[in-house]
């Protein structure tokens, strides 16, 4: 975004690292005009770019089964999506994929049922500028089934896929306030640097 000054010229807004309080703000505004669920709602915060702008990531559950994932940044104090994405299983994550961040959205076919169908992971990786799908990675999840305490349970597994996908750490949506002593701002979900 850009912004003209007296005389024409052009000035850039720079990038800038979200408050607690925006985060907060932010995250409960999308819960509202998705219907998510804040009690399964989590959040992480990385440096994508390795330029001190922040992202800030969150999955929550939306609906019956269905999940979403929201990318956001902050330019000049202003909020920007980067990434809005859903899935029809309670499965949407953020991953690290040869190093770099992706986001997994989960699909299934619902055929012959919801427990039944066939899942497959869609994957989105960070190339920069974006977060990009990747068709090549697409990957149809094995089916398995465990038996615990005499019941059987069946799974869907990701291992085989690739490229391999790393966890992400996160927390709950629900963040402290900003506000510590002094009136300095400090944050409890530390800035990830995705990157080798």
């Amino acid at each position: 975004m850009l912004l003209l000054c007296a005389g024409g010229a052009r000035v850039g807004l720079a990038a800038s690292s979200p408050t607690n309080r925006q985060i907060r703000a932010a995250i409960e505004r999308i819960l509202e005009e998705e219907g998510g669920y804040e009690d399964l709602c989590a959040v992480s915060r990385m440096d994508l770019n390795q330029a001190g702008n922040e992202a800030v990531i969150f999955t929550f559950l939306a609906g019956v089964h269905g999940s979403q994932v929201r990318v956001l940044t902050w330019q000049g104090g202003a909020e920007r999506l980067l990434f809005s994405g859903g899935s029809d299983t309670p499965n949407t994550d953020v991953v690290k994929v040869d190093g770099l961040p992706a986001i997994v959205l989960e699909h299934s076919t619902y055929e012959p049922s919801y427990v039944d169908g066939q899942r497959t992971q869609e994957l989105s990786v960070w190339d920069g500028k974006a977060f990009t799908h990747q068709p090549a990675d697409d990957c149809l999840l094995k089916e398995d089934t465990i038996t615990e305490k005499g019941q059987q349970y069946r799974v869907s597994t990701a291992e085989h896929c690739l490229p391999k996908r790393e966890p992400i750490a996160s927390l709950a949506c629900d963040l402290p306030s900003d506000s510590h002593e002094g009136g300095s701002e400090e944050s409890p979900l530390p800035v990830q640097n995705p990157h080798p």
